[in-house]
């Protein structure tokens, strides 16, 4: 009789966690490493997941991606806790990464399920240096005419050997105009041309940088119509 009230017991409690599924304010979350850790290219990364207050879980799916989704780094399900993933970063991939994680609960049928992000910066090791950097071939001297906006990319060559996109500020890279009247130029290397004229863009990243010319042509005129 003991036996078969305990198992009655362990039957509810199931039960009772798999119907607060839809309704509870999950506690599913990353405990390791810390939003917005720094990881090195070419490294092994462990993640970790604490499913606490979610109920009983029949596993855990592991998603990384790095930006914006473009380049994928691998995707797992497991299924004993404790909740842990490993996945490697290509050596030649620089820039944010993103991992995700959802839970499946048992029994729950309707309801959304428990999900966890976490965004991590992936950085050249130290020992390897910047050397120089270029923008985009179509990039060198850009036309453009008023209100129109275009994203510079920007490309650095290491002491690896290795070329790796570090368009982004997260990486150290930063922009200036020369003239911001003419064309202003943001954080992430976002250009917008203002009015017309000539100005350049100044790229830096360490020691490294180059400049970019920048030509604000004038409003096209529609047929028919006097300038």
């Amino acid at each position: 009789m003991r036996q078969w009230a305990m198992i009655g017991i362990v039957g509810l409690t199931i039960a009772l966690f798999a119907s607060l599924g839809a309704s509870h304010a999950w506690a599913f979350r990353f405990t390791s490493p810390a939003e917005g850790t720094q990881v090195e290219a070419g490294s092994t990364v462990t993640v970790r997941v604490d499913p606490e207050g979610v109920g009983v879980l029949i596993g855990v799916m592991f998603v990384a991606n790095g930006g914006t989704m473009e380049t994928n780094m691998g995707t797992d399900f497991v299924v004993l806790p404790p909740y842990t993933w490993s996945f490697t970063i290509s050596k030649n991939y620089v820039g944010s990464v993103n991992v995700t994680a959802a839970g499946k609960v048992l029994g729950q049928k309707t309801g959304t399920a428990p999900m966890a992000e976490l965004n991590l910066v992936a950085v050249v090791p130290s020992t390897i240096i910047l050397k120089s950097l270029r923008v985009r071939d179509d990039q060198r001297t850009l036309f453009m005419r008023p209100s129109w906006a275009e994203k510079l990319y920007v490309y650095g060559q290491f002491s690896d050997g290795i070329e790796r996109q570090v368009s982004s500020s997260t990486l150290g890279t930063t922009y200036q105009s020369a003239d911001a009247t003419i064309a202003m130029v943001d954080p992430e290397g976002m250009i917008a041309a203002k009015s017309v004229g000539k100005t350049t863009i100044t790229v830096k990243n360490g020691s490294a940088q180059l400049k970019v010319e920048v030509n604000v042509l004038p409003p096209k005129v529609k047929p028919g119509v006097s300038p």
